[in-house]
């Protein structure tokens, strides 16, 4: 006599959730039939997409069982044959990408009396391929005096749609903080007035100071001269 396969039924399969990496490619975690025997349990492969890349939470996914393979508790696929349609629908997350802040430039500038600076740019790790991304950041140098390589601290305080389809929805940082440095330069001085002091005839040319006047003193600032 013949044993004929016993007939599968698929019921559903379950998507997993996973980080935003460009692609539609999503992976099942599950696949669920009816007409096993008793306890019997097979395997499947399975090809599924997400309907688009973009990070989301219950986003369609659309799939096909490819294969049987054989399960636990004696479950063995040349037992089975799967009858009727092999598609199914899920729905999972796609979750933003981690970004992390890899570094810094802070513009140069001559000494204004703040501690203010420019971020002219900021490196991430992380970022998809070739996109690209936007980002906002402030920050300050340690103290307000003039000198080279001084320390700046900065955070990064948004993210904005790039180059190459990067989009900030697609991605979050895992800490905002950074620190570089740059030059505070000296302020340039002119001298814009200057008096002699009088003084009684002592048969010699020399002449004492009286007063400098300085043009690009920062607010209120005086300097004594020699």
């Amino acid at each position: 006599g013949r044993i004929d396969r016993a007939p599968l039924t698929l019921l559903g399969a379950t998507a997993a959730d996973r980080a935003y990496n460009g692609t539609t490619a999503a992976q099942i975690g599950a696949v669920a039939f009816a007409g096993l025997v008793g306890n019997e349990q097979l395997s499947a492969t399975a090809a599924a997409a997400f309907t688009d890349a973009n990070a989301g939470t219950g986003k369609l996914v659309s799939g096909n069982v490819t294969g049987l393979s054989d399960g636990a508790s004696g479950g063995l696929a040349g037992n089975y044959v799967l009858r009727g349609s092999t598609a199914f629908t899920s729905r999972a997350a796609i979750s933003p990408a981690l970004l992390t802040v890899q570094g810094a430039v802070a513009a140069d500038r001559a000494y204004d009396g703040s501690t203010a600076t420019q971020i002219t740019s900021v490196s991430l790790g992380g970022l998809v391929g070739s996109e690209q991304l936007g980002v906002a950041a402030v920050g300050a140098f340690a103290d307000a005096n003039a000198g080279t390589g001084k320390v700046v601290n900065g955070i990064v305080g948004g993210l904005s749609n790039g180059a190459n389809g990067g989009l900030a929805s697609n991605y979050a940082l895992s800490g905002n903080a950074f620190t570089t440095s740059a030059t505070i330069s000296p302020a340039l001085l002119t001298v814009q007035h200057a008096s002699a002091a009088d003084r009684v005839y002592d048969g010699g040319a020399a002449a004492q100071g009286g007063a400098v006047t300085f043009g690009g003193l920062v607010g209120s600032e005086q300097l004594g001269f020699t």
